[in-house]
């Protein structure tokens, strides 16, 4: 008897991956080659191949979902990755989301990201102005900061000493295929060593150095 192959869990990479595939072999009839299929998922059975698209295809949006800081990232991803193409976002890393729960969640979040970035471009220019950000949005900066700084050492092939739940999720050893191209762009855009040191600088003049120093989750 064949031996049932063991449940490995799906990424959010594989899911898109299966849509893809899956569309590329189709009949005339609509109807998939699942041996053509699994040659591209050689740790899957067709049965779990099957019942995965399955799930993917049919899942039915919730009302609300309850949005991580990881969650909202891998959506930022997602849309410099894909556009925003909302239906293929929600159906390959989402499949619980409904497509207009995603476009509101990101344009929402592209404000909150907006701000992240004048406190970078504040500590990367040396403005003194950085004086007059919030607590709340030094510390907010800090987290995307360390996750940042973690990503950076992965594409230089330098090992994480602190993984974080971001990293976790997305890899402790590689850049996940979604993160590259907004990668290159953070590290060509500012110098991770001089964020690092105005940041510590200025948390430590607010007496907020020890409330931040451990990384957290973005």
């Amino acid at each position: 008897m064949k031996q049932q192959k063991q449940y490995i869990r799906w990424t959010s990479e594989e899911n898109f991956k299966l849509l893809e595939i899956v569309s590329v072999y189709k009949n005339n009839n609509k109807q998939a080659n699942w041996e053509e299929v699994q040659v591209q998922f050689p740790n899957h059975t067709i049965q779990q191949l099957k019942s995965q698209y399955s799930n993917i295809k049919n899942a039915k949006p919730t009302l609300y979902h309850t949005w991580s800081e990881v969650d909202e990232t891998i959506l930022y991803l997602c849309v410099i990755n894909y556009g925003q193409d909302w239906k293929t976002i929600s159906q390959a890393y989402f499949p619980n989301v409904s497509e207009s729960s995603l476009k509101s969640k990101y344009h929402k979040y592209c404000k909150e990201r907006v701000l992240i970035h004048e406190v970078f471009r504040m500590l990367n220019t040396d403005d003194p102005t950085v004086m007059t950000v919030s607590n709340q949005l030094l510390t907010d900066a800090k987290r995307h900061l360390d996750i940042f700084d973690n990503r950076v050492k992965l594409i230089k092939g330098l090992p994480i000493d602190e993984p974080d739940e971001y990293d976790k999720k997305m890899g402790v050893d590689k850049l996940d295929l979604l993160e590259h191209k907004n990668a290159i762009i953070l590290s060509n855009q500012y110098d991770i060593m001089k964020l690092q040191k105005n940041m510590y600088n200025e948390l430590n003049r607010r007496h907020l150095i020890l409330k931040t120093n451990s990384k957290q989750t973005i």
